[in-house]
C-alpha cells in the first residue's frame, strides 16, 4: 500500500545501498579501481532512486496534507523523520562520494 510509512521504507532501503556501495568503491579504490568505479556508479544509482522516492514522498505529503484542515501528528512526524533521515544520509553519501573523487 502506497503510504508514508512505504515512502519512508523505501528511501531508508535506498540511502543504505548507496552508503554500502560508496564505502565498497573507497576500500577497493586502491587494489581493484575497476570494482571501486562500479560501486561507485551503483551508489550514484541507489542515490538518485533515493531522491525520486523523496521527491514523491513530499508530493504525496502536500496531497495528503490538502485532505485535512489540520495536518494529522503523525504524518508531521512521518514527514520530518524521512527529511531529517533523507538529508543527513545522503550528505554523507555524497561526502563519502566526494572523497573518491578527491
Amino acid at each position: 500500500m502506497l503510504n508514508m510509512h512505504y515512502f519512508k521504507s523505501q528511501i531508508e532501503d535506498e540511502l543504505c545501498g548507496a552508503k554500502c556501495y560508496v564505502k565498497k568503491s573507497l576500500e577497493t579504490k586502491p587494489f581493484h579501481p575497476v570494482w571501486a568505479k562500479q560501486f561507485l556508479d551503483m551508489s550514484d544509482a541507489e542515490l538518485n532512486h533515493a531522491t525520486g522516492l523523496y521527491h514523491m514522498c513530499e508530493e504525496y505529503y502536500k496531497e495528503m496534507g490538502g485532505s485535512y484542515s489540520t495536518i494529522p501528528d503523525y504524518l508531521e512526524e512521518c514527514m520530518k523523520d524521512i527529511v531529517d533521515c533523507y538529508v543527513e544520509t545522503s550528505a554523507k553519501i555524497k561526502h563519502m562520494q566526494d572523497m573518491y573523487n578527491a
